[in-house]
């Protein structure tokens, strides 16, 4: 079983790789007071981590954890979503041996 030499024991071995973009979505709509979850899924070895920000007049903005903005593993959670948290998203999945991003527009309108 596997390339364990003990009988009944499996292993497997991993290849290096940097990360890649699995599940993200490209649009995300929602209204005020919602809780919004922007997905970010990258598959890489070793597991990647994962940083959001929020794109400003160009430039990329670290989103910083708040009472209502938090982040479960990739995926960044917005809870009573408000109009001004609509704009364009950016996850950054990255490992030692690279990285990937995958970009999100928020829209988030009144109820």
């Amino acid at each position: 079983m596997g390339n364990s030499k003990e009988p009944g024991v499996s292993t497997k071995t991993r290849s290096n790789s940097r990360p890649r973009m699995a599940d993200t979505k490209m649009q995300v709509l929602g209204r005020r007071g919602d809780l919004i979850a922007l997905p970010c899924v990258a598959h890489g070895y070793p597991l990647p981590s994962y940083r959001w920000f929020v794109q400003e007049n160009g430039q990329l903005r670290p989103i910083v954890s708040s009472h209502r903005i938090s982040q479960l593993e990739g995926t960044l959670i917005i809870q009573q979503a408000t109009v001004a948290d609509s704009g364009h998203y950016v996850c950054l999945a990255n490992n030692s041996l690279g990285e990937e991003r995958a970009h999100t527009r928020l829209l988030v309108t009144g109820k």
